[in-house]
């Protein structure tokens, strides 16, 4: 299964992430979510599983499901963005 990516930004330098979430949301179906809950989801971003390099990020330890997120999830992120659960 592809899993996109759900990042948390900072205002003004969206290039700096300060947490990423494994997710089987499509884009459209977070950016319901994030309407819904601005609050909560204001400052993340969706990341198609294809778009960036994410090798840098040896580890993603959440998963966002359309009413949760769970921690202690482990998932690995290759070169191209590819996220498998293990």
């Amino acid at each position: 299964m592809k899993y996109n990516i759900v990042a948390k930004c900072v205002k003004g330098k969206e290039y700096l992430i300060t947490e990423m979430i494994a997710t089987s949301l499509s884009k459209k179906q977070f950016e319901k979510l994030q309407e819904l809950n601005k609050e909560k989801f204001g400052d993340y971003r969706f990341i198609p599983y294809n778009d960036t390099d994410f090798s840098w990020w040896q580890r993603i330890t959440k998963y966002m499901t359309k009413k949760y997120i769970y921690s202690g999830v482990y998932f690995d992120c290759d070169w191209f963005g590819n996220i498998t659960k293990y």
